[in-house]
C-alpha cells in the first residue's frame, strides 16, 4: 500500500512539473527533483548514481538553454531586435503578476512590442511581428521543455526500474 502511495506521489510531482511550465516563476524541474529525492529517502538513493545526477544536470542545463534559444530564434525569425528579446523576457516575468491568466501570453507579446517601439524605434507593424515571434518562441520552448522533462522522468524510471 505504501509503495502505491509513493508512486502516486512521484507521478503527481511529475505531472505538476509539466503544469508548472505555464509559470516561469516556478521551474518544473524542481518538482522532478522532488520526486527523485522522495524516492531516495523512502526507497533508496542507490539506483540514483552519479551518472544519473550528471545526466539530469545536463537535462536541466538543456531546459534553460531551450528557453533562451527558442525565444531568441523566434523573435529574430520574425524580425525582432535584441530589445524585443529583452522586452519579451521582462514581459514573461511581469505579465503573470499583472494579468494572472493572460499575462503568461500577453506579457511577452507586449514586452517585445513595447521594446521594439520605444528602444529600437521600429514601426508598429514590425514591432507587432516581433511580439508575435515572442509568442511563437514561448509556445515552442514550452513544448520542447515538456518533452525534455518527460525524457528526464523516463530516465529516472530507467535507473530505478532496470
Amino acid at each position: 500500500m505504501l509503495t502505491i502511495l509513493l508512486w502516486v506521489a512521484i507521478t503527481a510531482l511529475f505531472i505538476f512539473s509539466i503544469f508548472a511550465l505555464k509559470y516561469p516563476v516556478f521551474p518544473g524541474f524542481i518538482a522532478l527533483f522532488g520526486a527523485y529525492i522522495l524516492y531516495g529517502f523512502t526507497v533508496s538513493f542507490e539506483p540514483l548514481s552519479l551518472w544519473f545526477w550528471g545526466i539530469q544536470i545536463v537535462f536541466v542545463s538543456t531546459l534553460f538553454l531551450t528557453d533562451y534559444v527558442a525565444g531568441l530564434v523566434a523573435v529574430k525569425y520574425y524580425g525582432g531586435s535584441n530589445y524585443a528579446m529583452y522586452g519579451s523576457v521582462a514581459g514573461l516575468l511581469v505579465g503573470p503578476f499583472l494579468m494572472p491568466f493572460l499575462g503568461i501570453i500577453a506579457g511577452p507579446f507586449f514586452g517585445a512590442v513595447l521594446a521594439e517601439l520605444l528602444f529600437a524605434r521600429k514601426p508598429f507593424k514590425l514591432a507587432f511581428k516581433a511580439g508575435f515571434g515572442s509568442i511563437i518562441g514561448l509556445f515552442g520552448s514550452t513544448v520542447l521543455k515538456a518533452l525534455i522533462q518527460t525524457v528526464m522522468f523516463a530516465h529516472f524510471l530507467f535507473f530505478v526500474l532496470w
